[in-house]
């Protein structure tokens, strides 16, 4: 995630990752009431900075209170072991029923 202007919508990590939640919960509607999520980092959108983090973290936006939050964000799909990235990951190819197209 790439911060492209300072704002004062923070990003928030929380302490569960997705191996956390139970297969048949994962996507659910209001998640949050049947698992406790707390906050474990805040960070201020600055211009300039730069936020890596394993996005199997749950996470979220929240709303600025003055002007406008603008953010790049990339997903990098890959292989990480043994201190090396390797991409792209070994995974099957996952259809997305609804728009129709495919990606590995």
């Amino acid at each position: 995630m790439h911060f492209q202007n300072d704002a004062d919508g923070e990003t928030l990590l929380f302490d569960k990752t997705i191996s956390d939640i139970k297969d048949d919960d994962i996507g659910m509607m209001y998640i949050d009431e049947k698992y406790e999520f707390n906050v474990v980092n805040k960070i201020m959108p600055k211009q300039g900075r730069i936020l890596l983090f394993d996005g199997r973290t749950y996470h979220s936006a929240s709303s600025p209170t003055t002007g406008i939050r603008c953010i790049i964000t990339l997903d990098l799909f890959g292989e990480f072991k043994n201190g090396s990235y390797k991409f792209p990951a070994p995974i099957e190819p996952i259809e997305n029923k609804k728009n129709k197209f495919m990606y590995q």
